[in-house]
């Protein structure tokens, strides 16, 4: 997953929000379950941008934030709250009205990305999360076991079955 230059940014969030972009409003950087949750999901599918300082129809708030601040703390959150580590990358975009921070993240390739929770530096709880077209989701048994056999990219149907083709292989 490659860093946005500003014009490929704007194209980005014109598309709107997908499998590889979602777009949260300076708020949300006080939801941590949220940001491990998309940060997760993402690391686990194809990776993506989880872009703060837009509302949800893509348009910029027009808000200022102390960006180092946010960084520092979502690098705190990442350190204590994920496992393997998250591999995100920062990028801060200004605008005339505004601004945006481009969390990039790659995916994940042999252990899948889970939120944990620990207790005195030992892991307690995983949950793991995947993206699909329409936002991320809690990852039930199924996708569970997928996750740590595959590395190709699942194709998700409705509710929770999906399939992945590999070779003549089908499953769902």
């Amino acid at each position: 997953m490659d860093q946005l230059s500003f014009e490929e940014l704007k194209k980005l969030i014109s598309s709107g929000e997908s499998k590889s972009a979602e777009f949260k409003r300076i708020s949300m950087f006080r939801d941590s379950s949220e940001i491990l949750e998309q940060l997760s999901a993402f690391s686990n599918r194809d990776g993506g941008h989880l872009l703060f300082g837009l509302q949800d129809d893509g348009s910029v708030e027009g808000e200022t934030f102390d960006a180092d601040e946010e960084i520092e703390r979502i690098g705190h959150l990442i350190r204590d709250s994920t496992s393997p580590l998250a591999d995100v990358s920062p990028r801060l975009f200004y605008s005339e009205i505004g601004m945006v921070l481009d969390l990039v993240m790659r995916r994940r390739r042999g252990i899948p990305g889970a939120v944990v929770r620990r207790s005195l530096h030992e892991i307690r709880t995983r949950r793991y999360y995947v993206r699909t077209d329409v936002g991320s989701r809690f990852v039930d048994d199924r996708t569970l076991e997928w996750m740590f056999s595959i590395n190709a990219s699942p194709r998700f149907l409705i509710g929770s079955e999906f399939e992945f083709r590999i070779g003549k292989a089908t499953s769902r």
